[in-house]
């Protein structure tokens, strides 16, 4: 009886699309709208460094970063910082309130065999706008 009542079911699709519009289905509001290629410090290479850093980062109305703040090895930490600050973010829904703040997780890994080429990108995999994990091989120091 309550689906054959229009009514009844255009309340249950309303809370329904309300519910994943307010929640999100677990994903943040904010967007990336423009990301810069991360590096992997030749120096954290060369020292095996690897870890996480965490980026917390104010988003001004224009999608600008307006400052970071960084938690982590310090030569990963100040690559990923370095980098976050050149991201543009946007665009934002209808009601946003500036400035925002938002944490981004950098994974830094070494994989694979010693193989440092000059120039050459690190792999990077994203989820965003949680996620950056930036993949290079290792390198032994040059003398």
């Amino acid at each position: 009886m309550f689906l054959n009542n229009n009514t009844g079911f255009r309340s249950v699709l309303f809370l329904a699309v309300l519910v994943l519009l307010c929640c999100g289905c677990g994903r943040s509001a904010l967007r990336v709208s423009r990301m810069a290629q991360p590096e992997y410090p030749l120096d954290a290479r060369e020292h095996n460094i690897q870890g996480d850093v965490v980026v917390g980062v104010q988003i001004g109305i224009d999608g600008t970063v307006l400052w970071t703040h960084t938690s982590g090895n310090s030569v990963l930490a100040v690559a990923a910082g370095d980098n976050a600050r050149k991201w543009t973010w946007g665009p934002f829904p209808p009601r946003f309130e500036f400035p925002a703040y938002h944490e981004v997780l950098y994974r830094y890994r070494l994989e694979g065999h010693d193989a440092c080429v000059d120039g050459q990108p690190p792999t990077v995999k994203t989820d965003l706008p949680e996620i950056v994990e930036i993949i290079a091989p290792p390198c032994h120091p040059s003398f």
